[in-house]
């Protein structure tokens, strides 16, 4: 079993003892070994997506930090659609349940796991990254313009019509 594995096992076995109970024992290395190979799967896709996404390479060290950081927020992403919301919802000091984690299951649900990850991907390269070109072109490419996005206007005036009325008046 992997450490994703052993994590959801634990997370499982102290926040939901009902499903882990419905579990038989016999079966249980078993199934939290597949749902670790699942997540390990999932977050290597997503470290693979977002280090495509960057255009340029700067130099070794800076590539391996950049890696080690793609890598650190598709676990952050997999993990919070595969394991820690499918726990039972947290409950707050005032008794209310988690309506943020239920509007993020929604979200999932309407729009699907991929889209969900490619919004999350891109705003977090939204918060460190120039809208260039031809990074705007590649959202286009996966069926995704991020309107929060904020082009410079040289960017905007390459840009076809069609794609520039989706940014007009959030220039940088």
């Amino acid at each position: 079993m992997n450490k994703w594995g052993a994590l959801a096992q634990t997370m499982v076995r102290e926040h939901d003892p009902d499903r882990y109970d419905s579990i038989p024992s016999s079966q249980r290395q078993d199934y939290f070994s597949s749902w670790g190979m699942r997540i390990e799967t999932q977050i290597q896709s997503v470290t693979n997506r977002l280090i495509e996404t960057e255009l340029s390479t700067p130099e070794y060290l800076d590539e391996v930090g950049r890696r080690n950081m793609c890598r650190m927020q598709a676990e952050e992403l997999v993990l919070r659609q595969e394991l820690y919301e499918t726990l039972p919802a947290a409950v707050t000091q005032d008794g209310d349940e988690d309506s943020q984690s239920e509007e993020m299951i929604e979200q999932a649900e309407l729009e699907g796991r991929e889209q969900v990850y490619l919004e999350q991907i891109a705003e977090a390269l939204a918060e460190q990254d120039e809208w260039t070109f031809e990074r705007v072109c590649w959202y286009r490419d996966l069926g995704y313009i991020p309107t929060w996005a904020k082009p410079s206007r040289a960017v905007l005036d390459q840009l076809p019509e069609t794609m520039r009325s989706a940014y007009a008046g959030k220039t940088s």
